[in-house]
């Protein structure tokens, strides 16, 4: 199988799991060149919400977890470049990266007893880089006067 399959056929399969799929966003803005991952992505929202609503009858919760930009292993190489990492947190309006371990305890709400009445739902841990309508330009733009 390609790996452009393995996006979609990976989570499909965890859902066999007990724990929730990623399906991080950039808030959801088009990134050219990405368009496979933007399709795997929205594939596995929509997947979320579908097996949410058909197998809550069952008592099986089904929900998925969005992180935003995250302090791994993967993401090394860009926190390192000083300008590359400082321009990426000016767009996430609480201007840090998460840790993993922020991800990990938003898997236990959404696997513990406080979310037993949560189903088909994408929780995003970005620090409210999804939630930023116009971005950092708009305030660059307010900045300089040129918006007013």
């Amino acid at each position: 199988m390609p790996a452009k399959g393995a996006h979609l056929v990976g989570p499909f399969a965890f859902a066999r799991a007990p724990a929730a799929p990623d399906a991080s966003v950039r808030r959801g803005a088009g990134v050219p060149s990405r368009s496979t991952i933007a399709v795997s992505k929205a594939a596995v929202i929509a997947l979320t919400r579908t097996l949410g609503a058909e197998w809550a009858s069952a008592g099986v919760r089904v929900n998925a977890i969005l992180p935003g930009w995250t302090a791994t292993a993967e993401t090394a190489a860009v926190r390192a470049n000083h300008d590359v990492s400082a321009g990426l947190m000016h767009a996430v309006p609480m201007h840090r990266w998460g840790t993993p371990e922020q991800i990990a305890d938003s898997a236990v709400y959404l696997a513990g007893d406080a979310s037993e009445l949560v189903t088909g739902r994408c929780l995003t841990i970005d620090g409210g880089l999804s939630a930023y309508v116009g971005g950092p330009t708009l305030l660059d733009l307010l900045a300089l006067g040129r918006l007013g």
